[in-house]
């Protein structure tokens, strides 16, 4: 297996220093500058795609389209349990949620990885909730129509 890193690093370059050392055991590819509309392409390279944001009150709030976009994949998600985006997939049977901590996070993975069905059933559930409930034209429907109420 490989883990295919896609997006720009953090300001401590957790990822970078992870990577140098999984690169040399040929385990790890870094791609950045990724067009949006190439994203299907490299969600076809993978099994399991992870959110892995630390835990504060920013990325509680916080839902990254990237979760979305996994979901849209029909890739079953592992994420940290920031309070939306653990709503979301709770929700939805799209994925698991860990804490953001090494050993939570890869026990999850693990997981994901050695139960298919499990995976296969949560990749199904997140293409479904996409099709009906978070794709942009229900959430702009959903918005409106809230916005309608408020007058």
């Amino acid at each position: 297996g490989i883990c295919l890193l896609i997006g720009t690093d953090s300001p401590g370059q957790v990822y970078a220093s992870l990577a140098t050392k999984l690169r040399s055991a040929g385990l790890v590819r870094i791609v950045s500058g990724v067009d949006y509309n190439t994203m299907p392409d490299f969600l076809r390279q993978v099994r399991i795609c992870t959110v892995p944001h630390l835990k504060n009150r920013y990325m509680d709030l916080l839902v990254p389209v990237k979760l979305f976009d996994y979901m849209a994949g029909a890739r079953p998600i592992l994420a940290t349990d920031n309070s939306e985006q653990k709503r979301i997939l709770q929700e939805t049977g799209a994925g698991l949620v860990c804490e953001a901590e090494a050993k939570d996070m890869s026990d999850s993975l693990q997981r994901l990885l050695e139960d298919t069905s499990l995976s296969n059933q949560m990749a199904k559930a997140g293409r479904k909730a996409v099709e009906e409930r978070h794709k942009w034209t229900v959430a702009t429907r959903a918005l409106a129509d809230r916005l309608s109420s408020l007058t």
